[in-house]
């Protein structure tokens, strides 16, 4: 508005009429905060620590089981970290199998532990020599922590076709031996074990079937890539109706077959929508019978103020292309948040909702966070790829105020100036002394200049809060509201012949008094239109408002003199419209202005000659309304 652009605002206003945010929240139900209830963990050797080489399981009574394939042990921890369990060699007895590289990692709900890990398995028809398949084989534990048994699932002869070389060994006691290992011994292998205790295991290319006291029932093959196959899958879960799920990472897919290996259906395709997957990688079913599915789609917002931009920021951590476009390079101060989601879908892949976890990148290493486990309770552990610290999160209902960007601003300035005019050849020529000095104190917001003449005695002060909130990965809702205060004085004094007149009686020796407040309110609504950062593209619907009143007094310094001109004035204006990115560089913005007309203000103002007399009187009022449309970028 012209007014506005008069006071010089810095920012753009830009808001969403009140009522789209009632509407949109009722209509967002399904969405939940992750709100953080722990951080435990580290680098280290210590009980609670971690290594680099781990894995990690979370079932659905608070409990987070995690594997180190580097310190050679088992830990299960609460949901604040607190150790309550531990399984390492030292606590193995002797005689029974040692913790070699533990990895994937499954508890049932008896709270009995199955890891997988490696095992030297003796071939028994070789005579000449002792020979040990060198194999994965799956350890099981008590949930004591004792060691019950290990299980052989693939089956182990020299014919198969990923088995390896035979390589000379010698055997504890000093015998020459020979060692096949069987396939790849760092590959990835997939648990997950059913209500009813059958364990499933997907391991190169097949799935196993081992019954709740180990024994083999089943085998089938699940990888292929195509319809009812997956290609090199991350996570499996098992549903109430022993239904098998996999997160088929690379086809952005989740697949479902039955306990037989029959398949059934899948569901997902690729994109960041609500119900897209974009890499799924880890899945888990939920006591309440839905399914969460967490995907490696990461989102970046971005709020940006009006402070200098530090010298020190950690947000360009995030490289400037990982910044949507109207922020890069940008000189003020950002504030990044990275948004990742779990989706939540019902067994047969209905979309129902979704959980956001919310990482500032201006925390120390805030954001370089990934997630390990999913309980079945909804507690999400992540992990931070450095520190190894861990976080347990769960889901929330309503706003969290925490994760609201606030921001106060607040200007005050206070000036004194004093403007004098000595003009020595004028004076000669007119054989006078007559000079002109104006003082006083200006208190003004430094893009205010124009509207206080010099020698101004006065003040100002601004004061703003906003608030903006990312309702999800692609709403954002802002609110603010600021208010102004101006107050002014300007004193103008003329000389005589005889130096400056101590009456102040010169009929052009006055004061001049100026009152101006304003409040105004701001809200927008901003929908992320494409997130890529190469094809970043928003709507915003906005909306704001500002009222407020101004009066003027100048009246002569001498009291004798009667002469007086008071003028007040007050006004109130309004402002819809909507910004569109048409592509990344050309937007358009269409809106609709309705205030006084010509940015004015609608007012009285009256004149009092010298003798006190009425001499004039009038009035300014009048409305407008304008519709806008401009059309900005480049081609």
């Amino acid at each position: 508005m012209d007014f506005n652009q008069r006071l010089a605002r810095h920012m753009r206003v830009r808001a969403i009429v009140p009522i789209l945010l009632v509407a949109l929240a009722l209509s967002a139900s399904a969405r939940q905060e992750a709100r953080l209830i722990a951080e435990f963990g580290a680098k280290g050797t210590q009980s609670g620590q971690f290594s680099e080489s781990t894995a990690f399981h979370a079932d659905g009574f608070g409990n987070v089981y995690v594997s180190d394939a580097t310190y050679k042990r088992i830990q299960k921890m609460d949901t604040t970290g607190r150790v309550a369990l531990e399984i390492s060699n030292a606590t193995l007895d002797n005689g029974e199998p040692r913790l070699l590289k533990p990895g994937s990692i499954v508890a049932d709900a008896a709270g009995n532990i199955f890891v997988v890990d490696r095992d030297f398995v003796r071939i028994e028809d070789v005579s000449e020599r002792p020979a040990f398949y060198y194999a994965l084989g799956i350890r099981k534990f008590s949930a004591s922590g004792e060691y019950l048994d290990t299980y052989h699932y693939m089956p182990l002869s020299e014919k198969q076709p990923w088995n390896e070389q035979a390589a000379r060994a010698i055997t504890p006691d000093g015998s020459p031996s020979a060692i096949v290992q069987v396939g790849d011994l760092g590959r990835t292998v997939l648990l997950a074990i059913s209500p009813d205790g059958t364990l499933y295991i997907s391991d190169m290319d097949a799935v196993y079937v081992l019954d709740s006291a180990g024994e083999y029932v089943t085998s089938f093959s699940t990888t292929g890539g195509v319809a009812g196959q997956t290609y090199d899958a991350e996570a499996m879960a098992v549903g109430p109706d022993g239904s098998i799920y996999f997160a088929d990472t690379k086809n952005d897919r989740v697949l479902r077959f039955d306990a037989e290996g029959a398949f059934l259906g899948e569901f997902g395709v690729s994109g960041t929508q609500n119900g897209e997957l974009r890499e799924p990688f880890a899945i888990s079913f939920q006591n309440d019978g839905s399914l969460l599915v967490g995907d490696r789609s990461v989102y970046t917002r971005v709020h940006a103020t009006e402070l200098p931009a530090r010298k020190d920021d950690p947000s360009p951590l995030l490289g400037q292309s990982a910044l949507p476009p109207q922020y890069r390079y940008s000189s003020s101060r950002l504030y990044t948040t990275l948004i990742e989601r779990v989706q939540r879908f019902s067994p047969e892949g209905e979309y129902l909702g979704k959980v956001l976890v919310r990482f500032p990148t201006e925390s120390a290493n805030g954001w370089q966070y990934d997630l390990r486990a999913i309980g079945s309770d909804a507690q999400l552990y992540y992990q931070h790829g450095d520190t190894l610290a861990v976080r347990n999160y769960v889901p929330s209902d309503g706003v969290s105020w925490a994760t609201v960007h606030k921001t106060l601003q607040l200007s005050y300035d206070l000036t004194t100036l004093r403007q004098e005019l000595d003009n020595p050849d004028l004076d000669g020529a007119l054989g006078t002394e007559a000079d002109y000095r104006a003082r006083g104190f200006l208190f003004q917001d430094k893009s205010l200049d124009v509207l206080v003449p010099n020698g101004t005695v006065g003040a100002s002060a601004f004061g703003k809060m906003q608030f903006e909130y990312d309702w999800d990965e692609r709403e954002r809702f802002g609110v603010s509201g600021g208010y102004f205060v101006l107050r002014s004085r300007s004193e103008q004094l003329f000389q005589v012949e005889a130096g400056l007149d101590p009456a102040r009686s010169f009929p052009m020796d006055d004061r001049d008094v100026n009152v101006f407040d304003s409040v105004e309110m701001q809200f927008i609504w901003e929908r992320t239109l494409n997130q890529d950062p190469y094809r970043y593209r928003t709507m915003t619907t906005f909306a704001n408002t500002s009222f407020g009143s101004t009066s003027n007094v100048n009246y002569p310094i001498a009291e004798d003199n009667l002469r007086m001109m008071r003028s007040k004035s007050q006004f109130w204006d309004w402002e819809v419209g909507v910004e569109y990115d048409m592509s990344p560089g050309f937007y358009g913005t269409i809106s609709v202005l309705r205030g006084p007309a010509h940015g004015g203000f609608n007012g009285f103002w009256t004149f009092v000659d010298e003798t006190g007399a009425l001499f004039a009187r009038g009035f300014n009022e009048g409305n407008e309304t304008r519709v806008q449309m401009v059309f900005e970028g480049y081609l």
